[in-house]
């Protein structure tokens, strides 16, 4: 069977908009002789069939052109690929646009010292308490002016309903005082999943407070045989693919990034049919509600720091 002339396509894409072959591999991070090979249709000439997938989806984002098409025709689908590419993306429309104005305009909160203040008030009453009771049980212990024998006698008769000791008081105090730290500095580094900006095809996240290792999942959220999403990851250089894969409706698939990596992007075919998790914590990353279609999800994560 022919492959369909997906460097065709390609080339035509690039020409359009006015990169040259050494622009185009700058952009990609893809060697300049494997872009000729692509628009030759020679994918003898590159590594292997995972490499020709993942150049043609690289090139086809670099040059706006949906790769789903070129993919399939790869595969070996009859398709009619001059027809299949030439629709072109919606425009944002006015909502989303005045959206992402006023998200980039408006100034974010700055964050405050509060909370290290009362965690610090805290140990500070903490500690004198302490040493109140403490000097409190030492005058009782060594009175400036002694008690007759009587007294003492009777005092001794008594002291089987006497109080708490300082002992005992001194460390339930310290014990409350830590478990509302810990309690407090729990609460502050639970991890949060900050929007920053979306359009039509991508959607800007960062991940605050996140742990070593990160793992994202992924689900097909479809009905249908036919509501399929395929799932791509790539680190921040974009130079190969971490994972990859094509989910059918309840499909499930997940991998872990290396450590402190701090940005990876998600490709999804058609985001609609897919819900993605961050460390078993679901990532909102559609809040708009936008219609199906392909959606590249960057991703920004912010590691806790190491205690």
């Amino acid at each position: 069977m022919d492959v369909a002339p997906i460097g065709k396509i390609l080339r035509q894409a690039r020409i359009k908009k006015g990169y040259s072959l050494e622009e185009l591999q700058q952009i990609t991070k893809i060697q300049q002789r494997y872009l000729e090979s692509l628009e030759d249709d020679d994918f003898s000439a590159l590594p292997g069939t995972f490499y020709v997938r993942s150049f043609i989806e690289q090139y086809a984002t670099a040059v706006d052109v949906d790769s789903d098409p070129l993919l399939r025709a790869f595969n070996g689908e009859d398709i009619d690929l001059e027809k299949a590419t030439a629709v072109k993306k919606a425009p944002a429309t006015v909502g989303e646009v005045s959206r992402k104005d006023i998200r980039t305009t408006q100034p974010r909160p700055k964050r405050t010292g509060v909370i290290p203040a009362i965690i610090l008030g805290l140990l500070a009453v903490a500690i004198i308490a302490a040493v109140t009771v403490i000097t409190i049980q030492d005058r009782k212990e060594n009175p400036i002016i002694q008690r007759p024998d009587s007294v003492i006698l009777n005092s001794s008769t008594d002291s089987t309903t006497a109080e708490p000791t300082a002992a005992t008081t001194v460390s339930s105090t310290v014990e409350s005082t830590v478990a509302s730290t810990t309690e407090s500095t729990q609460e502050v580094l639970q991890p949060e999943f900050v929007l920053d900006s979306e359009d039509s095809s991508r959607i800007n996240m960062t991940l605050k407070n996140v742990t070593n290792p990160v793992t994202l999942e992924f689900t097909g959220s479809g009905t249908t045989a036919d509501q399929r999403c395929w799932v791509g990851v790539t680190s921040d250089s974009g130079a190969s693919y971490l994972f990859q894969q094509t989910l059918n409706p309840q499909d499930t698939g997940a991998v872990t990034l290396p450590n402190d990596l701090t940005e990876v992007s998600v490709v999804l075919g058609a985001a609609t049919y897919a819900t993605i998790k961050v460390n078993g914590q679901d990532l909102p990353f559609n809040q708009s509600n936008l219609p199906a279609g392909k959606r590249i999800v960057h991703l920004t994560m912010q590691y806790q720091a190491a205690e």
